[in-house]
């Protein structure tokens, strides 16, 4: 599980000594557009997946598998091609006229399927999504979380936002009640 992600040099609007320490279960990231919800999302994913010299340090508590959704480009109307990962590939066999909504909700349920305990970045799964899905996207967020899994994830929508206690805001740099957060929005 991912503890806490320490910035080693300056990357995008982050500076060298930023650090964010996160939580089991779901971490949503909020903040208004340019706060670093992507590019945190993004440099934990390159930091995951590579070996360059990535701009921050994570502390872990033991070695998880990752997976990296970016629900903006990973859109079954502008990507034909998933078929590199079970879990997309999953998805992509609904159909490709499935709606986004649809297509995350796939995606998600590919995840519960995971035995093991998994730590999941995604960049803002609430894009786009109709009431009715942003719920059961909430709920397969928690029910990801009751089996072990640690989800990090930028939201926008604040239906989403509500259902979860305590969200990162990246626009004030700490854990706060969603309701303050999105108070402060207003």
């Amino acid at each position: 599980m991912l503890l806490s992600a320490s910035f080693q040099k300056d990357f995008r609007c982050f500076h060298v000594g930023d650090c964010i320490k996160f939580r089991p279960g779901v971490n949503l990231l909020v903040g208004d557009q340019g706060t670093g919800k992507s590019s945190l999302l993004f440099a934990l994913s390159k930091m995951a997946t590579s070996r360059g010299d990535p701009p921050l340090v994570v502390e872990t508590d033991c070695l998880t598998t990752t997976y990296g959704f970016d629900f903006e480009k990973d859109n079954l109307r502008i990507k034909s091609d998933l078929s590199k990962d079970p879990v997309r590939f999953h998805a992509q066999m609904a159909g490709h006229f499935v709606s986004h909504g649809q297509f995350v909700n796939a995606i998600l349920l590919g995840c519960l399927e995971k035995p093991e305990a998994a730590t999941f970045f995604m960049d803002e799964p609430d894009m786009a999504l109709s009431i009715r899905s942003i719920r059961r996207l909430s709920e397969l967020l928690k029910e990801l979380a009751a089996k072990g899994h640690q989800v990090i994830a930028s939201a926008h929508n604040p239906y989403l936002i509500e259902s979860f206690p305590e969200v990162y805001s990246l626009e004030h740099r700490r854990w706060m009640s969603s309701g303050e957060f999105i108070e402060s929005q207003i």
